[in-house]
């Protein structure tokens, strides 16, 4: 299985996309007023790294990667038009370096840009093997602190400091969780507060926060029978600001998610229905503010791999653009 950047709805921005099987090579190909016009071509190697990517407007993307699969080298060229037919080839080249620690963990990791040094990242780890903390240094040796909790949420604070530091501590009773976490020494700035059922499932979530202006957010969560999501309420300051919905087929796939403003007006609706397989064949999305809907159909081949993709505006039977998608695999 790998992760691709794809275009949705047609020479638009791109969303990541979830791909099956030994791919070998995406072609991928827009379809509008009658026009085909080739989007890019994305090469992997066998460990299902991208390798290389070639898109419709002449740029070319090379990448390497160290025996862990990790990205080592990400080199971008570009032909330019400088005037009147003369063209120059510009080549930009990302290089990551890292260093591991005896389990395989990544302890730091420099990009440089072209050869010259542009940041510095550090990972410390807890006894678990999680990230406890990640300090980002800029090229200019000022620090970006983004402190990971041990639950793997990252805090607030981002902006550049020096010796800035957060610590947490996390206290346990029955069914709730009480994080509190400090900045600079014992300043408290940051409380959750998690309540649980005997499922280990979330219930209720209360996070106070005293910089950089105090806010209170809470957040009430409801199931049905099998576990799955069925309602999400959030409250901010104590008054209602948001309500999702949640409905689900009989193998738990979601059907429907309508999101409600305070007032109980809907904001959105997106909706989904599956093949014999499970795949998603139709999606549609429905914006209130705008009364606009969208609605993008789906064709599959064995591998379960999008092979075509459809968007229809409003109620139209026409599709508006098409997406096509050729897979090349290797020999298993």
């Amino acid at each position: 299985m790998l992760y691709a950047q794809a275009q949705a709805s047609c020479l638009g921005s791109e969303e990541k996309r979830e791909f099956f099987g030994n791919i070998k090579s995406i072609d991928e190909y827009a379809v509008k007023d009658s026009d085909t016009i080739l989007v890019s071509i994305a090469t992997y190697d066998k460990a299902q790294n991208l390798i290389k990517k070639s898109t419709n407007d002449g740029t070319v993307w090379l990448y390497k990667y160290d025996s862990r699969n990790n990205e080592t080298e990400r080199m971008r060229i570009t032909i330019e038009e400088l005037y009147n037919g003369i063209f120059e080839t510009k080549t930009l080249t990302m290089s990551n370096f890292y260093r591991y620690n005896k389990e395989g963990r990544i302890l730091e990791k420099i990009s440089a840009t072209n050869d010259s040094i542009v940041s510095k990242e550090v990972f410390k780890y807890n006894k678990n093997g999680e990230i406890s903390k990640y300090t980002h240094y800029d090229y200019n040796d000022s620090i970006a602190c983004q402190e990971k909790r041990p639950d793997g949420k990252k805090t607030k604070k981002s902006e550049l400091c020096s010796g800035y530091t957060i610590k947490w501590k996390e206290r346990k009773q029955s069914n709730q969780t009480e994080i509190l976490e400090y900045e600079n020494g014992n300043t408290l700035f940051r409380k959750e507060i998690g309540q649980y059922d005997e499922q280990g499932r979330l219930l209720s979530e209360e996070i106070f926060e005293e910089k950089p202006e105090k806010h209170k957010s809470c957040y009430a969560y409801s199931y049905d029978e099998a576990g799955n999501l069925t309602e999400l309420t959030s409250y901010e300051n104590d008054s209602l600001f948001q309500k999702n919905s949640y409905t689900y087929d009989t193998n738990h796939y979601p059907i429907e998610e309508k999101v409600f403003d305070k007032n109980g007006t809907l904001v959105s609706k997106r909706s989904w229905k599956y093949d014999e397989r499970n795949n998603p064949i139709e999606t549609t999305d429905f914006q209130a503010n705008e009364n606009k809907q969208e609605r993008i159909r789906y064709e599959y081949d064995e591998e379960d791999n999008v092979t075509k993709e459809e968007v229809f505006n409003d109620e139209s039977d026409s599709a508006s653009c098409t997406t096509l998608y050729y897979y090349e695999y290797y020999d298993e």
